[in-house]
């Protein structure tokens, strides 16, 4: 019995030693150390809409688009929203222990950067496979149907993408298509757009 009981004790520390490693190592890949610090991210991201995203979402609602303005504050909200979800992780199978951080531009260039008869890049390999996949900077990119395969085969997959773009949606859909759109918001996920609002003309 006591050897029972010292044997589980054993089991469960191993456990939460390896949840702790696990942790460690998600927390390095997503970085943005600085995000932690209420004060320095709330100084960051000047959107309320954005901070209260970096305290709600989580993979369980679907993928995740944010559109706005260059400087307001979307990769800090990303990052901090991953590391919360890294920290209030119970075991070692939370899908953001295993995130993966690429911007648009890396994924789209892996064909054409890849070796001819190389196969499929490792890059887009990953990139579909991984269990939570941030893109960053979408809109950009030289135009490549390895971004939309990637969207694609996800979306299939029922797997979630986090993607932040300084393109309004419309200017999305006009680029990429509505279908590519449909990827990230069907059949669930949450879109959130913040931009200035145009002052009216005066005169």
């Amino acid at each position: 019995m006591i050897n029972s009981a010292a044997r589980e004790r054993q089991r469960a520390e191993d456990r939460a030693r390896w949840l702790a490693e696990r942790q460690g190592r998600a927390l390095a890949r997503i970085g943005g150390e600085w995000v932690d610090d209420e004060g320095a991210f709330t100084k960051a991201c000047r959107s309320l809409k954005l901070r209260r995203v970096a305290a709600r979402w989580n993979p369980s609602l679907g993928s995740l688009l944010l559109s706005g303005p260059t400087g307001i504050g979307k990769t800090a909200t990303v990052r901090r929203a991953l590391r919360r979800l890294v920290r209030e992780a119970e075991h070692d199978r939370v899908p953001v222990l295993a995130t993966r951080w690429a911007t648009a531009s890396r994924i789209a260039l892996a064909r054409r950067q890849s070796p001819l008869g190389a196969g499929e890049p490792e890059e887009l390999t990953r990139a579909v496979e991984v269990p939570l996949l941030v893109i960053d900077e979408l809109g950009f990119e030289p135009l490549d149907e390895g971004l939309f395969d990637v969207l694609d085969e996800r979306y299939q997959r029922a797997l979630p993408v986090i993607v932040t773009s300084g393109l309004r949606v419309t200017e999305l859909r006009d680029r990429y298509g509505a279908a590519a759109l449909r990827r990230l918001v069907e059949p669930r996920g949450v879109v959130v757009e913040d931009w200035p609002r145009k002052e009216p003309s005066r005169g």
